[in-house]
Parts: structure tokens; sequence; C-alpha cells
């Protein structure tokens, strides 16, 4: 009875995966209120404050690292963010959404083939989540890949049509290949399902000009 209830004891203990880390409360409380300040806007300074202290004593801490490399690229520090990057898909290699952060911060500090490199190892790892393949398709966009863009761009509406960002950014994808009738379609069937508004269309500079095609003037009469 003693072996079977320390056995059962032991499979109830939290278990930590590679690069991740379980955290002491205050840790804990300062990487929340980090992620709290960032994605809310709050404050990035302080958001990266808190998260230098998470590091600075928790340095394989993979999530602090991943999200401190957000708030870099987000402070405009593309070599410091591509650095957390790095760190997180050294720790944690078979993390999709890390590498395309590493993909992300490689584009912003210049870096294009290191950026290429990164986002088609995220891609072979990332097979599910339409708002992943929705930045895994704009990233390839700016990187040049029009047809990789597409691909990406389809699997997000396939993944979730109720995504706004799934239709606009595959049909940002076809202004850019110059094929005007599918990103007009693109946005007629998200216009006509709810999932698009009219303002998300004047609203983005590649999709305003569309407003003239005969397949968008039940939402655009003038």
């Amino acid at each position: 009875m003693r072996i079977a209830l320390l056995a059962l004891l032991f499979l109830c203990l939290p278990t930590e995966s590679p690069g991740q880390i379980l955290r002491p409360p205050e840790l804990r409380l300062q990487y929340h209120r980090a992620e709290r300040a960032f994605r809310t806007g709050s404050s990035l300074h302080e958001a990266k404050s808190r998260l230098d202290t998470v590091i600075e004593a928790l340095p394989d801490d993979s999530e602090a690292l991943m999200l401190r490399s957000e708030v870099l690229l987000a402070l405009g520090r593309p070599e410091e963010a591509v650095e957390d990057a790095a760190a997180t898909v050294a720790l944690q290699p078979g993390n999709g959404e890390a590498w395309l952060l590493l993909s992300e911060t490689h584009r912003a500090a210049g870096s294009a083939r290191e950026a290429v490199s990164a986002l088609e190892k995220a891609g072979s790892l990332i097979t599910s989540g339409a708002a992943l393949h929705i930045r895994l398709s704009y990233n390839a966009q700016m990187l040049g890949d029009l047809d990789q863009a597409e691909a990406f761009g389809r699997l997000a509406l396939a993944q979730d049509d109720s995504l706004p960002g799934a239709y606009l950014q595959l049909a940002r994808v076809f202004v850019a290949k110059n094929r005007l009738d599918a990103a007009t379609m693109t946005l007629a069937s998200g216009l006509g399902k709810g999932a698009v508004s009219p303002s998300d269309v004047t609203s983005d500079p590649d999709l305003a000009k569309l407003r003239s095609q005969a397949g968008l003037r039940p939402w655009f009469p003038n």
C-alpha cells in the first residue's frame, strides 16, 4: 500500500519539459505583471524591467525569454530581440512559434537570409493555429515569397474562417500578386459572412483601393 501511494504521489508531481521553468511565486507574479503590461500596451519599459528580473534569476526560462524578445521587438531593439529568440529556440527547438519569432526578429534586424531559414523551420513545425498561420503568411510576404505567403494564408482561412485577419492577409497577398479578382472574392466572402467589416477594408491601404471592384459594391455602393 505504501509503495502504491508513493507511486501515485510521484505521478502527481508537476513536471517540467525542456526549457520550461517552475517559477517561485514572486517571479511568477513578476512575469504575469510583465505580460499584462505588454499585452495591454500600458508600458513596454515596465514589461522589460520585470522580465529582466525573472530572467536574471532564471536564465533558462524560455517563456520569459520569448516574451522579452517580443517586448524588445516592440521597443525597436531587434538585435537584442534576436538574442532572446535564439536562446528560446535553443531551449525549445521544437517550438514552432519560437522559430517564427526568431524569423520576425531577424527580419526586423535586416538579416533576410536568417529570417527565411527560421521561417522555413517555423512552417515545418506549426501545423495548426490560424493566428500563427496569419503571421507565417505575413512574414513570407515581407520576405518576398508570395507563393508561400498564399499557402500559409489559405491554411489560416481554412483553419478558422471567423478571423478577420485570415481574410485580410490572404487578400493582401493576392493584391501583391496583382490578382485583384481573387482579393475581391476573398474580401467579399469575409464581408458576406460578417467576419470582415467595411472599416477593416477602408482602413487598410493595400485593400482600400478594391472598394471600386464590382464584387464589393454591395458594401461600398459609392
